[in-house]
């Protein structure tokens, strides 16, 4: 039988079911209420498997809430705003090699219809479509009528009114700022313009002049605290530089350097063009300390990055150490570098020598290097003092601002803006730069009495996982003024200045509030009904039934998204939420998660690893792929899909259906027990999001505790398997509910309840020890059996003496010498010292249940198992206590332990 068909067969089904009667349709009833959303997909191709991840753990979540009784809202729309639509489209308008590649040959498209998408609202419209059609082929428990796209007219004028509220608030501002911006399509870009989405980060290079000829050569750096430990110049020989003329002074930079000094605000003018061997062997003169430098050669200077040349300060960067060394030999660099920072201890004198020397780097190749790097600038900035220089005494991190602030007051350095992780793609191609822009809009995510309610919104939420928490502090911490709008693009106009476009990390941060109105939605609203609907203030007679339905379901419950989205979208999100709600309308959760890799590699096109989803679909059918990507791994760790592992799921989905058929009327204490403890478990791990217990639990776990049950002569009945699926049906609701109807219910059952039962942990570890005891009796039989090569007709089982399971009661984990202590306090046992320590021993050893039985009790429990003992071991059983051993077997008789019978074969 082709397992996936049936899968994909079932799921066909129970979809149109739950379609047809409107399960996911949810409406304010008055019940409790669980609402939820994941970060809607930006359709500027189809899914492939990796996207999954984040819409099954959203989803199962939702199907726990609904089954725990509550009124779930799950809604989806498509984020269409900004440039990266339009540059796809152009892109495809042009027949771009690369993506015609990928849209044939990985999601495969026909090439023809692939070629014509070339209107933006055309191209969103058929991968929104496709993956909306992914969505529900996963089962997902949307509510579609709430569905919308962010060029919508509605959507709009919802967004307009957000952006009256920052700056009525004084949130939003306009000024000169500089933006990362790509000069191709003439645009400010952010995280989602960008290929890859690589959210660009800006530095602030200042860029220090030196004396050089008839002007300056100017160099950028980070640390502008350490011009007092100067040694040299560093450019590159073989690069091209220029001589410039630059707001009425003479510079020398890269040529590269050029185009960034024109867009951050410079007037410059080209008077001559040098290669980088012009330099070398000249000298600068360092005006800082009055001092004349040698300019030098280096390989490992990039033209591209800042000004192109580079100021050398051997002692306290690694790789400035390593290159003076090969180009001038280690006793001469020594001679020359200059310690002007004090740190910790284990750094030394000259921090970048003993860092360097420490890691064996020898080569500026090494790739050590930029470990080393780190270390040394992350201790001196933490815990370093200036011993040199005008600012002696000061720690590093305040030294940095008065260095700054002093050259640029004595007009000896410029700044640079530069993007720090370099090269950052415009999705339309272009190389992203930073320019400055005169009349920029910004949302001031620095004002700290924002930062202070976002903090405590934070304080207050519930992460998943925990540890992400103090990414966001970071995060939020770290933020300042965010660019706002852009050239072009699709999306809301910004209703300050209509010539500009709002960008996409700006108008999906309050969205989740416009999913509870928009099924009741019919036309745009202007500022002062959206102020009643979502703040309750004035009235408005026909939006009563807009406003009933915010409050309902407001505030957000949980908000998932993939750790990707830490640094941009989600802190956006608390801030926007902070801002302009209420403190009761705040968020209440975030669930962060891991990416999925394929075959334990990142999916990219050069590797050629990149399953679109909804082919996975049609191969595996939906839930062995729901399982595979939420329940392997930790929920805040990567996931690794493969074909072995999803087989494997699907063979135990496959085995379940197997047992469907022949489900027993009898009751079976040990395995109801057993699921009933795991019934509590995934319910205490369902609400922690710990899908990968649930599945070690059910699929693993399970499986093979009614396989050893069937074995035993007790075969699973229909009561154990109804709770089973249950449990189960968050994770594979499609393959559920078939077995749901299968067994003879008419009910639908997504819409069943889960709950913990009373379970008498007592009674389920006497039971569970029972069976423990069977089963190693079985297994260390034939573990015997094949480490002697032996195939005896008989064998003795010695059951312990009441002496040894007294022992075994006293016994707890811990310190030998203190279970001693302990268990010598007893008189009896005391006697018997060296045979008591002997058992002491074995109990730390072998005692795995505090449970212990009488010894008739252990006696009589296998004796009514002796049949099935032997059968499983092909050996007749004799069964004797160890005080009625013979003499020749009190020997093999002593080496039995409570629950661990002595074993001889005769």
């Amino acid at each position: 039988m082709n397992y996936s068909m049936m899968f994909t067969e079932i799921s066909q089904k129970w979809q149109e079911e739950w379609s047809r009667h409107k399960v996911y349709e949810s409406n304010v009833n008055g019940n409790k209420k669980f609402y939820l959303t994941a970060a809607f997909p930006y359709p500027n191709s189809p899914q492939h498997i990796g996207h999954a991840r984040t819409y099954t753990i959203t989803d199962a979540y939702a199907r726990y809430k609904r089954m725990s009784g509550y009124n779930v809202l799950f809604p989806m729309a498509f984020h269409v705003t900004g440039t990266p639509i339009m540059a796809m489209a152009k892109r495809v308008e042009e027949k771009d090699p690369e993506l015609m590649d990928i849209f044939t040959n990985i999601y495969g498209m026909d090439r023809k219809y692939a070629e014509s998408l070339t209107n933006p609202k055309e191209l969103v419209m058929s991968f929104s479509k496709e993956i909306e059609h992914g969505m529900r082929e996963m089962g997902f428990a949307i509510d579609w009528r709430r569905k919308f796209y962010t060029f919508d007219s509605e959507f709009n004028s919802y967004i307009t009114w957000q952006f009256h509220k920052l700056k009525e608030m004084g949130l939003i501002s306009k000024g000169k700022h500089p933006v990362p911006y790509c000069p191709k399509c003439n645009n400010a870009v952010g995280g989602h313009d960008t290929k890859g989405d690589v959210d660009p980060e800006m530095g602030e290079f200042v860029c220090l002049k030196f004396k050089f000829e008839d002007g300056y050569i100017i160099t950028g750096t980070l640390r502008p605290e350490t011009i007092y430990g100067i040694t040299n110049l560093w450019v590159k020989k073989d690069a091209k530089y220029v001589k410039i003329k630059m707001d009425n002074e003479i510079y020398y930079v890269s040529q590269y350097a050029v185009e960034k000094l024109k867009i951050q605000d410079h007037k410059v003018e080209i008077i001559e063009t040098v290669l980088g061997e012009y330099f070398v062997g000249k000298e600068a003169l360092n005006e800082f300390v009055n001092k004349k430098i040698n300019i030098i050669n280096a390989e490992f200077v990039d033209p591209t990055n800042a000004t192109g040349l580079v100021m050398s300060v051997p002692a306290h960067a690694p790789f400035d150490y390593v290159a003076l060394v090969t180009a001038i030999g280690k006793i001469e660099a020594d001679k020359l570098v200059i310690s002007i920072i004090k740190s910790e201890k284990e750094l030394g004198e000259i921090p970048a020598k003993t860092i360097v020397e420490q890691m064996q780097i020898i080569e500026l190749s090494d790739e050590k290097l930029e470990e080393a790097t780190k270390i040394v600038y992350r201790k001196e900035l933490l815990n370093g003092v200036m011993s040199e220089g005008e600012f002696k005494g000061l720690k590093v991190d305040i030294a940095r601002e008065k260095v700054k602030e002093k050259l640029l007051n004595e007009n000896k350095a410029i700044i640079l803006h530069e993007i720090l992780n370099r090269p950052v793609k415009c999705r339309c191609g272009g190389l992203v730069e930073v320019k400055i822009f005169d009349d920029q809009w910004f949302i001031n995510y620095d004002n700290e009495e924002w930062k202070e309610k976002t903090r405590e919104c934070l304080n207050e939420m519930n992460v998943i996982p925990e540890k992400r928490k103090k990414d966001f502090e970071y995060a939020i911490n770290w933020l300042h003024e965010k660019a706002c709008t852009r050239a072009t693009g699709l999306g809301t106009k910004f209703p300050f200045d209509e010539t500009k476009m709002i960008e996409a990390l700006s108008d999906s941060t309050l969205y989740m509030a416009f999913y509870t109105i928009k099924h009741l939605l019919k036309r745009p609203l202007s500022i002062d009904e959206w102020d009643y609907v979502i703040l309750g203030k004035g009235k408005f007679n026909e939006l009563i039934e807009l406003r009933e339905s915010f409050k309902y379901w407001y505030p957000l419950d949980s908000r998932h998204s993939g750790a990707d989205l830490i640094y941009n979208h989600l802190p956006f999100f608390i801030f926007n939420h902070t801002g302009i709600l209420e403190k009761d309308k705040w968020p209440k959760g975030i669930v962060v998660n891991g990416f999925v890799l394929m075959d334990g590699q990142k999916m990219s096109k050069s590797l050629g690893n990149i399953l679109p989803l909804r082919k996975a679909i049609k191969e595996y059918g939906p839930d062995p792929i729901r399982i595979s990507v939420t329940g392997i791994s930790e929920i805040g760790e990567d996931t690794d899909f493969n074909q072995k592992m999803v087989e494997g799921i699907i063979s135990k989905l496959y085995f379940m259906n197997e047992m469907s058929n022949n489900l027993s009327k009898e009751e079976n204490v040990w395995l109801e027990l057993k699921c009933n403890m795991y019934m509590n478990e995934c319910i205490d791990a369902y609400e922690k999001l710990d899908l990968r217990t649930i599945v070690n639990n059910l699929i693993y776990k399970f499986t093979n505790d009614i396989k050893w049950s069937i074995r035993r002569g007790k075969p699973l009945n229909e009561k154990i398997f109804s709770n089973w699926l249950k449990l189960m049906t968050p994770l594979a609701p499609h393959f559920c509910e078939e077995m749901w109807h299968k067994i003879g219910n008419t009910t639908f059952i997504v819409n069943e309840q889960i709950k913990k039962v009373d379970l008498v942990q007592r009674d389920y570890e006497i039971e569970n020890e029972k069976e423990r005891i069977i089963e190693e009796v079985v297994n260390d039989i034939n573990e015997i059996k094949k480490l002697l090569n032996k195939n005896p007709e008989t064998t003795n089982l010695f059951i312990a003496s009441e002496f040894k399971r007294k022992i075994f009661r006293k016994v707890e984990s811990g310190n030998i010498n203190e279970v001693i202590k302990n268990v010598m306090q007893d008189e009896e046992i005391k006697k018997r010292g060296k045979e008591a320590m002997s058992v002491i021993k074995s109990g730390t050893k072998w005692k795995k249940s505090n449970i212990i039985f009488t010894q008739q009790d252990e006696f009589e429990l296998i004796k009514n198992e002796l049949k099935f003992i032997e059968s499983e071991t092909g050996t007749k059983i004799i069964l004797t206590n160890e005080e009625e051993a013979g003499e020749s077997m009190k020997e093999r008789a002593s080496k039995s332990l409570p629950a661990k019978p002595s074993i001889f074969f005769i």
